[in-house]
């Protein structure tokens, strides 16, 4: 035993033998590193992307779907890769929709950042309103929509508060009878019947004079209205006419604004 530690001894304080246990160290080293950065960069996955482009609220089709093999190191690039096509099905077997800002382009890696589900979907009146409508968001949040209980089809009027030039308060009804279309949260999701949700947006429709009035409404310094839409009714009738019902408002608004063509 004595004779293997004196052995030992003598080669540890050889120069040469340190320097070659040292290479040899090295280059084992080196060996694992490679063979690491070889092994992850070999690790592959199946995701999907878009064969053809997919316009914004548009349901995905198989047909217009591929899957590719990418690197996994690649991957990681990436927010939220649909790897499987359950991931873009709910329960009933139907594919989810494109969201309403999104559009895919050919090629473009699919990611569930981009979807949301049937149950979730805007409904399509928003985007095909009548050409002499126009789009009206009212801000709303769970008391306004008195607990997210207004929902899409229901009448409702708007009325108005705020205070004066003498700072007196106004709160009077300014807009009889308005459709609602929708009503959404942040990411334009429906909110409606949904107690946990947060609603951003009432979704209204209105002629383009009552739209620009409640534009200019949204600007006037000093007065800080509100619009306030209380429910009408369970159901929408549009043989009753959307009326502007308050003339000292819209002389307010009026006179406080002005419009350049």
């Amino acid at each position: 035993m004595g004779n293997i530690l004196n052995t030992l001894k003598g080669m540890l304080s050889n120069k040469n033998t340190i320097t070659i246990l040292g290479v040899l160290l090295g280059v084992v080293a080196i060996y694992f590193v490679y063979d690491n950065r070889v092994k992850s960069t070999a690790t592959t996955m199946v995701v999907y992307y878009v064969k053809s482009d997919i316009t914004a609220n548009t349901q995905l089709k198989k047909e217009n779907l591929g899957t590719v093999t990418i690197n996994s190191s690649l991957a990681k690039t990436y927010k939220g890769l649909v790897t499987s096509e359950g991931q873009i099905m709910d329960g009933n077997g139907q594919y989810f929709y494109v969201k309403f800002d999104h559009n895919l382009s050919t090629g473009q890696l699919l990611s569930s950042e981009d979807l949301v589900a049937p149950s979730e979907k805007l409904p399509s009146k928003i985007y095909n309103l009548d050409p002499e409508m126009k789009q009206f968001e009212i801000p709303v949040d769970v008391d306004l929509t008195q607990g997210n209980s207004i929902a899409p089809g229901n009448s409702i009027d708007l009325w108005i508060k705020g205070k004066d030039n003498n700072r007196n308060v106004i709160f009077t009804r300014f807009i009889e009878n308005l459709e609602v279309l929708d009503v959404v949260d942040s990411n334009w999701i429906t909110t409606a019947g949904n107690v946990s949700s947060q609603p951003k947006y009432l979704i209204t429709t209105v002629d383009e004079d009552t739209w620009l009035l409640l534009k200019k409404s949204e600007r006037l310094n000093g007065y800080a209205f509100q619009l306030v839409p209380v429910v009408r009714d369970k159901a929408y009738d549009s043989k009753i006419p959307t009326t502007v019902v308050s003339e000292r408002i819209k002389d307010i608004i009026e006179a406080n604004t002005s419009y350049i063509s």
